[in-house]
């Protein structure tokens, strides 16, 4: 058997890692600081690949203005940017690696009159994450299943099963009621993506009222918010024969409102 030269494969093993590194998961970790070297707290860290507009990790700098991204992304290269109203936006074109950044930050003025202010593609209130799903779409989008597999810390599964950080999610609410008993794939990949304004993750989420000061929970749920006060949709299959053959009918509509 022909025998490869050790220095062969000690580089290529080299350029296996180095591949490994660059378009494997990376952490990105640093400070968003102030002039006088303070840090500055809520400021939206978003990555992307250059030239994309889909963002790939986010982060809410700490009180101390500390922030971590964990990114996944096939690029040589990300491009980090920040997002605050009392601060210009500031962005860093860095190679596709783990590192530590310090972002400095200075104050700007924005005129009122005339601006029109976008909404941020995610905003934090308190244990609650709020994805903008306008921010996500895209035109060939069906389902809401579609968008949610490019929200930054969501990943579905073929299966259809949701995980958010890696952890599966315990349950998939509309409008905060449980419609589906557990079954969400049902709404996931039916619902149209154009009936839903946000999807909401709540993180340490527990399903049991009579426990949630009690017993701690991991795992998160998502609660999808409706754009109209009614969102329909549903399928149908439909059978026909010769008699005496019988008729097959299946027909599963949805009908959505804020409180039923």
């Amino acid at each position: 058997m022909h025998k490869m030269p050790v220095k062969f494969l000690m580089v290529f093993a080299g350029m296996m890692i180095t591949g490994m590194t660059l378009f494997g998961q990376v952490q990105i970790a640093g400070k968003v600081l102030s002039e006088n070297g303070a840090g500055v707290p809520n400021i939206h860290v978003l990555a992307y690949k250059p030239g994309d507009a889909v963002i790939q990790a986010f982060a809410i700098s700490r009180n101390d203005g500390s922030f971590a991204l964990k990114v996944n992304a096939k690029s040589d290269s990300l491009l980090i940017k920040t997002s605050s109203v009392q601060y210009r936006n500031e962005s860093l074109l860095i190679k596709n690696e783990s590192r530590e950044l310090k972002i400095m930050l200075r104050p700007e003025s924005k005129e009122i009159e005339g601006v029109t202010i976008k909404a941020q593609p995610i905003a934090r209130y308190g244990d609650t994450l709020s994805y903008l799903v306008n921010s996500f779409a895209q035109q060939n989008d069906r389902s809401v299943e579609d968008v949610l597999k490019r929200m930054p810390g969501v990943t579905v599964e073929p299966n259809g099963r949701i995980l958010y950080q890696d952890i599966p999610i315990n349950n998939l609410y509309v409008e905060g009621m449980d419609i589906t008993g557990g079954n969400y794939g049902v709404v996931s990949k039916n619902l149209p993506q154009g009936s839903v304004s946000a999807v909401e993750v709540f993180e340490n989420h527990q399903p049991v009222r009579i426990l949630q000061d009690v017993q701690f929970s991991s795992q998160a749920a998502l609660n999808l918010k409706l754009k109209q006060k009614v969102a329909t949709t549903g399928t149908a299959r439909l059978g026909a024969g010769i008699t005496p053959l019988l008729y097959r009918f299946n027909i599963t509509p949805f009908i959505f409102t804020k409180k039923n």
